[in-house]
C-alpha cells in the first residue's frame, strides 16, 4: 500500500512539475501579452510545449475569441507573443484551435516575427505571413504570388483571411 501511495505522490509531483515548467517557460508570457493590452480582452489563448514535454515544439492554442475581435487582433497577439519569446528557439510552432493543430510554422520564422515586431511594417508581415505556413502534414498551406503589386496584395490578404478562418474562426 505504501508503494502505491508513493507512486501516486510521485506521479502527482512529476505532473505538477511539468505544468509549472510549461507555465513559467511559455504560458506566463501569453498571459502577460493578453493582460497587458486592453485590445486583447475577449481573446483566450493558451500555450504549452507539445505534449507538455517536447520543448522544441511550441503549441499556441486559440480557445475562445469574442465576436467583436478581428483577424488583426488575433494576429497582433501572435506577434506580441513572438516578441516576448524572441530569445527562445523552437523547431516548430503549432497553431491550434481548441487543441487541434491547424497549421505549423518553422521555429526560426516565429523567432524572426518576434525580433521584427515593432520594427517591421505590420501590413507587410500580414501579407507575407501565409506563405510561411504549413499544413499539419508539412505541405505548404498557401502559395506565393507574383505579378503586379495590387493583384499580389489582394491575393495575399485573401490568403490571410482564409488562414484565420481555417485556424480558429470556423471552430468558434
Amino acid at each position: 500500500m505504501i508503494k502505491l501511495i508513493g507512486g501516486i505522490v510521485f506521479i502527482c509531483l512529476v505532473s505538477a512539475s511539468i505544468f509549472i515548467f510549461n507555465y513559467f517557460s511559455v504560458g506566463k508570457p501569453i498571459v502577460e501579452v493578453l493582460d497587458s493590452d486592453p485590445r486583447n480582452t475577449g481573446i483566450k489563448i493558451d500555450t504549452h510545449y507539445k505534449n507538455y514535454i517536447q520543448t522544441s515544439i511550441l503549441a499556441i492554442n486559440v480557445k475562445r475569441v469574442s465576436g467583436e475581435k478581428s483577424a488583426a487582433d488575433i494576429f497582433r497577439v501572435l506577434l506580441q507573443y513572438a516578441s516576448k519569446l524572441k530569445e527562445k528557439s523552437f523547431k516548430l510552432v503549432l497553431l491550434q484551435s481548441k487543441g487541434k493543430t491547424k497549421f505549423k510554422l518553422e521555429g526560426e520564422f516565429f523567432r524572426k516575427l518576434g525580433r521584427e515586431f515593432g520594427e517591421q511594417n505590420p501590413v507587410y508581415t500580414m501579407r507575407t505571413f501565409t506563405q510561411n505556413l504549413y499544413t499539419p502534414d508539412g505541405d505548404n498551406a498557401f502559395g506565393t504570388w507574383t505579378g503586379g503589386i495590387l493583384g499580389v496584395v489582394k491575393e495575399q490578404m485573401e490568403d490571410f483571411g482564409e488562414f484565420h478562418n481555417k485556424w480558429y474562426v470556423e471552430d468558434m
